[in-house]
């Protein structure tokens, strides 16, 4: 039993440990060999350890110094090759590697301790300042620093005397991914998630309130490093404390909450796709003549889709997708992040850009299963003069010379065209109220209403599965979690329209690419 505990909980470790001491790879794997066989043996056929880790780190501790002892042999006998018949003095070796193990082991309690015992020890033992002086600095009496003092040491010898066992993610760290939405004047939260430590932190401390040592042994990161991140990512509201603990305050989707997500949306989507199709194709011509775009059809077709679906999404999800967030500098945005899954088949995400200015809202659809992930967007100056175009019916020569060079930019991008003088749109453009209308159009297709019975169904499904797998703590957010999760439904169905051969992918990457305009 003891042998398949250590197989599985402590070879990794012994290994990071042998890494640790030794500086590269090739040693470390012969003293964890070493080190490993020693265990075996031990465990063959004598009574089992009480305390199983104390024990094998002090294994693990002589093993090395009997590694050191043969190392610094080995380099003996090659720097004195010449001297080969003198005897080697190292009568002194086993007390100077124990010395060297003492303060190692000094210098590494001192990463893991609490600041106010760190800053203690470090000040009256290294830096020599007297008890009286501490006194002044702390204001607070001789005696009270001397108990202090006390305490400080006696938490530092417990640590010296046993094996720190740094956690999994010291030497196999994780990632994860992230999805955002709402307002980020500053950079929040990406700015604060870009490296794998917090990124860790953040996983660790999801629904498991941990403090700052356990944090730091975990991570195999010293505590004043750790400190300082714990501020960083608290500061930015992703971790939270509760009494001396920290827990992430958002949430991070595991595997199995993925997948279980990912099979109750897939189960009832190629239904939803044909309820879609049958509303937004049987009002196909009355859609045409109402929206009288000059685009190819393909292009209209996925507008008409991918507008139908996320309207008809936002209107169930409202309250999730209304969930207000309070954020440093005046920021709104929420966030949640998904362990990395490769038991989920397909790519559903598509991001829905939209950017807003003057009346104007512009944007693209980026759905990345079909390599919509750098079609065009617009600068402001582009998005103005189309909105102007549009609005006013202008044609080429109209055009100013501060305007030509602007024209010439969306022209290049293939978002418009001329023709004898005629400016031809060759993306979706619309005027204020044509998307409103279009819309209701379908939205009042009996197929259309079945299909939103079915989406409130479905989103109804998710927020259960989140209030079994979700930290209680974050019940009040699962609307707006479980409406995160229902953005998935829009690239499905987009999926499953073109497998149908309802949409067809375009040659012109511009598709997705639209222009509405809010007021005039």
């Amino acid at each position: 039993m003891l042998t398949e505990i250590y197989v599985k909980d402590y070879l990794a470790k012994v290994f990071y440990f042998s890494m640790k001491k030794t500086g590269n790879r090739e040693d470390a794997e012969e003293l964890a060999a070493d080190i490993s066989l020693a265990v075996l043996e031990s465990l063959s056929g004598n009574p089992p350890p009480e305390h199983f880790s104390s024990w094998l780190w002090t294994i693990a501790s002589r093993r090395f110094a009997r590694w050191c002892a043969k190392r610094h042999t080995e380099r003996e006998n090659t720097i004195y090759r010449d001297d080969m018949n003198e005897p080697a003095d190292d009568s002194g070796i086993d007390d100077k590697l124990l010395e060297n193990e003492l303060y190692s082991s000094l210098r590494r309690e001192l990463a893991f301790i609490a600041r106010e015992h760190r800053e203690l020890i470090v000040a009256h033992y290294i830096n020599s300042v007297g008890i009286s002086e501490l006194s002044e600095r702390l204001n607070i009496p001789c005696g009270t620093v001397k108990t202090r003092l006390m305490r400080a040491r006696k938490i530092l010898k417990e640590g010296m005397d046993m094996a720190r066992e740094f956690g999994r993610r010291s030497y196999n760290p994780e990632n994860v991914s992230f999805v955002s939405s709402g307002n980020q004047p500053d950079g929040l939260p990406w700015k604060a998630v870009d490296r794998l430590i917090p990124k860790n932190i953040l996983l660790e401390a999801g629904g498991n309130p941990s403090t700052p040592e356990e944090l730091a042994m975990e991570l195999g990161i010293a505590l004043p490093y750790m400190e300082e991140e714990i501020k960083l990512l608290t500061n930015a509201t992703l971790l939270k404390k509760v009494g001396n603990k920290y827990v992430t305050n958002f949430w991070i989707a595991g595997k199995e909450t993925q997948v279980k997500i990912w099979k109750t949306e897939r189960a009832g989507s190629k239904e939803r796709a044909a309820l879609m199709a049958k509303a937004i194709e049987d009002n196909y011509p009355e859609l045409t003549e109402l929206l009288a775009q000059t685009c190819a059809a393909d292009d209209l077709r996925w507008y008409l889709y991918i507008m139908a679906i996320k309207r008809m999404t936002d209107d169930v999800c409202r309250d999730g997708f209304g969930y207000k967030f309070t954020r440093p500098n005046g920021g709104t945005w929420g966030f949640t992040g998904f362990e990395l899954n490769d038991l989920i088949p397909e790519d559903n995400f598509m991001n829905d850009a939209s950017w807003y200015g003057d009346g104007i809202k512009y944007g693209r659809y980026a759905v990345h299963r079909f390599g919509f992930t750098d079609n065009g967007s617009f600068m402001s100056s582009e998005a103005t003069l189309l909105a102007d175009i549009l609005i006013n019916g202008r044609t080429a020569d109209s055009l100013s010379d501060a305007e030509k060079p602007v024209f010439e930019t969306l022209t290049e991008k293939r978002f418009i065209h001329t023709d004898g003088g005629r400016i031809i749109f060759d993306i979706v453009a619309l005027k204020p109220g044509i998307p409103d209308s279009a819309y209701s159009l379908i939205a009042s297709h009996p197929a259309a209403k079945e299909l939103r019975t079915m989406i409130q169904t479905l989103y109804d499904d998710i927020r259960e599965i989140l209030r079994d797998d979700m930290d209680k703590a974050l019940h009040d957010m699962l609307d707006y979690y479980a409406a995160m999760f229902m953005c998935d439904i829009r690239a499905m169905l987009i999926s499953d329209e073109a497998e149908a051969g309802v949409l067809r992918v375009p040659e012109n990457r511009t598709a997705g690419t639209y222009l509405v305009i809010e007021k005039t």
